[in-house]
Formats: structure tokens, sequence, C-alpha cells
């Protein structure tokens, strides 16, 4: 290995003296440079900078490589992640304990909303079943007037299409509803687990400090 020395050797410690600093670095390379001013180039493998008499005071890191420099982002941002993950789980559980008082509380607000998706996924099977029955007499209108060999009126070809709109988007609408049941069962059981452990751990004893 090459010693590459900036000063010469009779002046640096006047040099030194002088300044109260002297930087010691070593290259990519593996190369050893003595300056009294920071050098990045002279500085990729780190250093350190010395006092006067020689002693390192403050040590300069290895500069990273590109592909260090792209995992360490990479890292930072799986930690963000995580932090943030961390983060809305803990408003999550203020939300749920500033929310319900007790377990009783919890019961009845997702019994009201199974409740209430019950009454809408009934309402739409009633519109569903009612229009099923006006088109069936539009498309028997639409079935006569083929017999008799006349086209089908355009109000009834019309109101056939809107009808089977309407019809395709109440089915749309239980099946979003009945999904939207399945989601408040599951969300119940969670919440209710997660209530009772953050009961759990706000009641329990707490251990006194050891002197």
């Amino acid at each position: 290995m090459r010693l590459i020395v900036i000063l010469l050797a009779a002046v640096l410690p006047l040099a030194a003296n002088a300044a109260g600093r002297i930087y010691k670095c070593r290259s990519a390379t593996g190369d050893v440079f003595y300056s009294q001013s920071y050098d990045k180039k002279h500085c990729a493998g780190g250093g350190a900078q010395l006092n006067p008499a020689g002693v390192p005071i403050r040590r300069i890191e290895r500069q990273k490589s590109a592909a260090e420099l792209a995992a360490d982002k990479v890292e930072a941002a799986k930690a963000a992640e995580r932090q943030a993950r961390i983060d809305a789980a803990a408003v999550a559980d203020r939300s749920l304990m500033a929310t319900f008082a007790n377990e009783g509380e919890m019961h009845v607000y997702y019994k009201e909303q199974l409740s209430v998706a019950d009454s809408e996924i009934v309402a739409a099977q009633a519109a569903l079943q009612h229009m099923n029955g006006s088109l069936g007499g539009l498309l028997s209108a639409a079935a006569d007037a083929e017999r008799a060999g006349k086209p089908v009126p355009k109000r009834v070809a019309e109101n056939i299409t809107a009808l089977r709109k309407n019809m395709d988007q109440q089915r749309g609408h239980i099946v979003t509803r009945r999904a939207r049941k399945s989601e408040l069962v599951v969300e119940r059981e969670f919440r209710l687990k997660r209530f009772r452990e953050l009961t759990d751990a706000a009641n329990a004893p707490r251990t006194a400090d050891v002197p």
C-alpha cells in the first residue's frame, strides 16, 4: 500500500500547531492522505481529524457506495412504512377507547349496524321483486306486439331496458350490503378483542419502581 503525504514531514508539525487541526484520510483505493483541510475525494475510505499531537479527536465515516446508499434508501422507506403502521394503530386504539366505554356499548353499536344492513337488503329484495313483476308485464306486451306482427312500441322497449338496468343495480346493492355485513362481523370481533386487550393493559397493576 502506498502512503501519500500531502504535506512535507518537516512542515507538517509546524502547520498543525499553527492551524490546530490535521485530517488523516484513506482514499477509496486505500491510499493515506494528510491535509490541513477536509477533502472529500481523499476521504472515501474514512479517516479522522487529529489534534496537534496526532491524537484522533473526530472520526470521519467511510463514504458509502451508490449500492449502499440505495439499500439505505430502501430500508428507510421500509422503516417509515413500519412507523406509519404503528402510528395508525395507535390512532385506531385511541379512537376505539374514546368511542366505547364498555363492551356493552360496542355490542349495541354493531347490532344496530347489522340491523341497518339487513333492512337495506330486505328493501332491495322487495324492490327487485316489484321490478321483476313490472318487467314481466312489459315483456308480455312486447311479445303480444311481435305475435301481431307489429313492432314493439318504443316506450315499452325503453322501459324494458331501464327496468333491467335498475334491477341490475338492486342486485349489486344486495351483494354490497351482504359483503358489508360480513365486514361488520369481522370488524366487531377484531375491535372487541382489541378493546379487551387495551382494557386489561390499562387495569393491570403497575410494577413499583425499584430504587
